[in-house]
């Protein structure tokens, strides 16, 4: 129930005014254009001169942080790479394989170029730059190395 005591205005409120934009000056400037003053030079020249210098230096922190950020990506692509490379191999040997009796190849010339394109284990190849691949040929088992030392597995 209503309360005979509220006014009209009370139920139906008005909409705040809309915000002003705050029209204070940073600290920062109050300072430099104090300092400018001081100095007898130029206010527009010191502050603008200050100002970019602090916008270079974010841009600075902002660029390390990209080159930073995608250098990972870099990594991600030479293990996947690998990781890839060392696949090929795998069904290269097994192919091989079911087309011998079983026997395992002797050599990475037994592979190429019938089952492989290229020799893989040769990192003088500009395609195997980033990474080795190295071929167990007894057990057929296959491992793969970053340039950096690093298991292209790990």
């Amino acid at each position: 129930m209503a309360d005979p005591n509220e006014r009209a205005e009370d139920l139906n409120p008005q909409p705040l005014p809309p915000k002003q934009a705050d029209k204070s000056i940073s600290p920062l400037i109050w300072i430099l254009l104090l300092l400018a003053i001081i100095a007898g030079t130029d206010v527009a020249y010191v502050v603008t001169h200050h100002l970019l210098r602090i916008v270079i230096v974010i841009l600075g922190v902002l660029t390390g942080i990209v080159v930073f950020a995608v250098g990972a990506f870099t990594n991600r692509g030479e293990v996947s790479a690998c990781r890839t490379a060392m696949k090929t191999v795998e069904t290269a040997i097994e192919t091989y394989r079911a087309q011998n009796s079983g026997a395992m190849p002797g050599d990475i010339n037994d592979l190429v170029p019938d089952y492989l394109r290229t020799d893989p284990t040769d990192p003088t190849l500009a395609a195997n730059a980033q990474y080795v691949v190295t071929i167990n040929y007894a057990t057929g088992q296959v491992e793969g190395e970053l340039a950096d030392g690093t298991d292209c597995l790990d």
